[in-house]
């Protein structure tokens, strides 16, 4: 379970291990100075080491990949995004994210980063398009994911300009 801290490099992280929660969080920094209010870290599946950043601040905005104690390993720079999700599917992990583009509306992406390389965040599974001319400016964004019946699903939001569900299938 991971909380960052709005304003501050500052992220939480508490273990939970066979279902048992470690009470005694963490503290770990990513290595971003001035991150606005809005900002994620999110675990990688159980089995993958590392966090998936979804980063809106002065010195970076972004996604980027993380290791276990929080250093960059990869990051794709000069995205609006604030929160992101991380889901392992049939073998695969899929990241989840929704940016803000001004003047054009939300980029709704899925990344398969099973192999996580920068092709992987550069080349998104479903790239979609929530077009508006609504501002946003909080830079405020949500995706989750779920699997439900079987099938992977993923849900985008953006400040603003809306709510969309996707149903994945092979």
């Amino acid at each position: 379970i991971t909380m960052g801290i709005a304003k501050s490099s500052d992220v939480y992280v508490w273990q939970v291990s066979k279902g048992v929660l470690n009470k005694t969080p963490t503290r770990l920094s990513i290595p971003y100075t001035n991150p606005s209010y809005y900002y994620s870290v999110e675990p990688m599946p159980v089995g993958t080491d590392g966090f998936v950043g979804a980063i809106n601040g002065n010195d970076f905005s972004g996604i980027a990949l993380l290791t276990k104690t929080m250093q960059a390993d990869l990051q794709l720079s000069g995205i609006v995004t604030s929160d992101c999700k991380v889901k392992k599917y049939g073998g695969r992990v899929y990241l989840a994210y929704t940016a803000y583009v001004s003047g054009k509306g939300a980029l709704l992406r899925i990344c398969d980063i099973t192999d996580p390389q920068l092709a992987s965040l550069r080349n998104p599974i479903l790239e979609a398009w929530m077009d508006s001319k609504q501002p946003n400016a909080n830079g405020t964004m949500d995706a989750d994911m779920a699997v439900i019946n079987g099938k992977l699903y993923a849900l985008f939001a953006c400040t603003n300009i809306g709510l969309r569900v996707y149903k994945l299938e092979k």
